[in-house]
């Protein structure tokens, strides 16, 4: 009976572990893939823990890769998402967030002649049906979002000449009612974080958007150097 007991008891044990590392996988993966589909490039979660006894869920070590014909690796990453969730709402159709913290973050903002990483990833997010979403899936309604400092780094390379390279941090500030009444998907929330992020990047003055002019003076300068040469060779 004793002997009984203890491989009842281990059952138990294994059975709560594959339910809690299976949650925690879902989550990963519903997290990945909702990531990706918004933003037309590849991205990774390091680990999802969903907390059993209490609505308390974090996130760790979230990569957004970059477009690919750039030179960083990533186009964003962010160290940790905790999420506090309203009691009750963690198996509704519509969770409620109570307060989101999201730490660590870093941009990697590139421009190479006309083409910018940002510009591609705005592009493809425009380019989603981004406001219809199917009545099966899951939403979120974020009542408080708090980012920290964001490490922003720039560059900017023209006609293969790196024209500016830099890094800079931008204050930390907060997001309320995310969601409105009707909740977002993981899709349509990671499309609005993102493009919050690259717009309050771009707004800050802290990476040149106005490029048009230094293009066309290289343009110029390519030309005349390719002019000077076949002169030289003609007057040889």
């Amino acid at each position: 009976m004793k002997k009984v007991l203890i491989y009842f008891i281990v059952f138990l044990a294994l059975a709560f572990l594959v339910f809690y590392m299976g949650r925690n996988l879902i989550v990963e993966r519903s997290v990945e893939a909702g990531g990706e589909y918004a933003l037309g490039v590849e991205t990774s979660l390091a680990s999802a823990e969903v907390g059993l006894t209490h609505g308390r869920c974090e996130l760790n070590k979230y990569k957004i890769d970059n477009p690919e014909g750039f030179e960083q690796e990533e186009f964003l990453t962010i160290n940790k998402f905790v999420f506090d969730i309203e009691a009750g709402s963690i198996f509704d159709e519509v969770v409620v967030i109570d307060s989101l913290i999201i730490d660590g973050l870093v941009l990697n903002l590139e421009q190479i002649d006309a083409n910018g990483n940002y510009v591609q990833i705005l592009n493809h997010i425009k380019e989603l049906d981004m406001g219809e979403s199917s009545d099966s899936e899951r939403k979120l309604i974020v009542r408080k979002a708090l980012l920290s400092e964001l490490t922003l780094n720039t560059a900017v390379t023209i006609m293969g000449k790196k024209q500016h390279e830099g890094s800079s941090s931008i204050d930390g500030f907060e997001l309320t009612n995310i969601g409105g009444n009707d909740g977002m998907t993981v899709s349509q929330l990671s499309a609005f974080l993102v493009k919050t992020l690259i717009n309050k990047s771009l707004s800050s003055g802290k990476f040149p958007t106005n490029l048009s002019g230094e293009v066309d003076k290289l343009k110029d300068k390519g030309k005349d150097l390719i002019e000077d040469g076949v002169n030289n060779l003609l007057n040889k």
